[in-house]
């Protein structure tokens, strides 16, 4: 993997994303503007819920920003492999995507950035995806299974899809790790049960790096231990509750955050 500082790395995130045709804003402000729900700004998508709403950005559809977080909710667990008070969210926001191909398109881009700007093994790369609800009417995420499946079959590794991670970990040698709403869905109310009528929402493909390949094999990113640390999150917001159930977007929204 490449070494770099933390300058460098934002650095190369941004003219990535800024060569694949986004636009750079700036972080916003520490303390939220029009937002009374938290006292300081906890996450890159909370400048943004104006525009996951429906208003037009004033720098247009594709966006990239590294956005200031203070965060004290999960305090008691600051000083383990993944959480801090005060950090940084790299993002791609895509407004108004084309559902065609924005899946596609987003999963190219943060693969080749990962991989090869980056130099990250893919070997050490595990992705978990949606595995669907019958109970919500929302079916598997078979469109992203298959785009990592591909991404992972290029370099030559073998894409097993896991869909009983709670019962096997990584013991079959699954790269892909599905799993339902409570661990694969975003919304801003969370579970898809919380959501109020109104809200959107979608399946999300959450990236983990393992840092310890031989570590329990009954481990799997969802677990409690520390082996596979999350990395990225693309979020496919391309549904809206009503209050018939949840009716696809005709223009999603696509979400790519990361630590």
């Amino acid at each position: 993997m490449v070494r770099m500082t933390p300058d460098e790395l934002r650095r190369s995130y941004i003219d990535f994303m800024k060569g694949i045709g986004a636009s750079q804003v700036p972080s916003s402000s520490l303390l939220p503007e029009n937002d009374p729900s938290t006292l300081f700004t906890g996450s890159g998508m909370q400048p943004m819920v104006p525009y996951l709403l429906g208003e037009k950005h004033p720098a247009g559809n594709e966006i990239a920003n590294i956005q200031k977080c203070l965060r004290t909710v999960d305090i008691d667990e600051v000083g383990d492999t993944s959480h801090l008070t005060f950090f940084e969210m790299i993002g791609r926001w895509e407004f108004k995507a084309n559902e065609h191909n924005y899946k596609q398109k987003q999963i190219d881009a943060i693969w080749h950035w990962h991989i090869i700007e980056l130099g990250m093994d893919p070997g050490r790369l595990y992705i978990s995806a949606f595995a669907g609800s019958d109970e919500l009417n929302i079916p598997k995420d078979a469109e992203a299974i298959q785009l990592w499946s591909a991404k992972f079959k290029s370099v030559g590794i073998d894409p097993i899809i896991e869909d009983d991670p709670w019962q096997y970990g990584a013991s079959r040698g699954g790269k892909i790790f599905l799993y339902d709403e409570k661990e694969n869905w975003w919304s801003r109310a969370g579970s898809p049960l919380h959501m109020p009528v109104g809200e959107p929402g979608g399946p999300d493909s959450e990236m983990f790096y393992d840092l310890d390949p031989d570590g329990d094999p009954l481990d799997h990113p969802a677990s409690v231990s520390e082996r596979f640390l999350e990395i990225g999150n693309n979020v496919f917001m391309c549904y809206t509750k009503e209050d018939t159930g949840f009716v696809k977007m005709q223009i999603p929204i696509l979400i790519m955050e990361a630590d």
